[in-house]
């Protein structure tokens, strides 16, 4: 598999950014009152914190939007930040890093969630 970063000539599912959000953040909405995401964060929308440039591909975010996969988090501008599969227990992913305002004192609710599903 490839991705825009190594071979710009072609049409990837993973390409870069219309805007970097290497070291940003930005408000994130949790619009799915039923996806995990929200029953674990327990709010409409989250300050997602960043280190990328690349993310999902708009041309393709219609297409992969099929049951059993679902978007749950998306940006001020509509451009997905996280998913889930229903049909599993844990799985899922962010382009915003739970990790980067997550502390020993404090650990974000997605690490969190993640330990106790594992356990």
């Amino acid at each position: 598999a490839g991705h825009e970063e190594s071979d710009s000539n072609s049409i990837f599912i993973i390409a870069k950014l219309s805007c970097s959000l290497k070291g940003g953040q930005e408000l994130v909405s949790i619009p799915d009152k039923r996806s995990w995401l929200y029953k674990v964060i327990g709010r409409e929308s989250i300050t997602g914190k960043y280190y990328c440039n690349y993310g999902l591909n708009p041309t393709f975010q219609e297409q992969l939007a099929q049951p059993p996969l679902t978007f749950t988090a998306f940006s001020p501008t509509g451009e997905v930040r996280a998913f889930e599969l229903s049909t599993h227990r844990f799985f899922m992913g962010t382009l915003f890093q739970p990790s980067l305002d997550s502390s020993k004192e404090n650990p974000n609710p997605i690490i969190v969630s993640f330990f106790e599903a594992c356990l």
